[in-house]
């Protein structure tokens, strides 16, 4: 699921865990990490706000909050430390993304070629 792909690549960017990333804890690298986490579960999914939330244990309005502001700091501010961190971690999440559609396109085909063999098959075409 996307969700758990954003995690560990939030996790690694920050050199943290899951529970830390989840925990109560206010310091930078957390608060910031659940931050992207929000950021982006909200930029790729169609998940509700509550759901985002519920991933950090948090609530629908923390998950909002922090939409807002990775947007302000990003967007408005420019923030240099966290827009670099936002190019690493998009430039990561779309290299697995690209990977990953390639790799559904690679077997869309297969299975496409699977069915006309069976085609060919019933029709005689060829032996098998």
């Amino acid at each position: 699921m996307v969700t758990d792909l954003l995690i560990k690549v939030i996790c690694d960017e920050f050199d943290i865990s899951k529970e830390y990333m989840t925990s109560k804890r206010r310091y930078f690298d957390c608060k910031f990490a659940r931050f992207f986490f929000f950021f982006y579960a909200k930029k790729l999914t169609n998940l509700t706000w509550e759901k985002i939330g519920s991933f950090m244990d948090r609530d629908h309005s923390t998950a909002m909050h922090g939409v807002a502001k990775m947007k302000t700091l990003l967007f408005i501010a420019q923030d240099k430390e966290l827009i670099e961190i936002n190019r690493k971690l998009e430039n990561t999440i779309n290299s697995i993304i690209y990977v990953s559609k390639e790799k559904i396109l690679r077997w869309e085909k297969i299975e496409e070629l699977k069915k006309q063999i069976k085609i060919l098959k019933y029709e005689g075409t060829i032996e098998g």
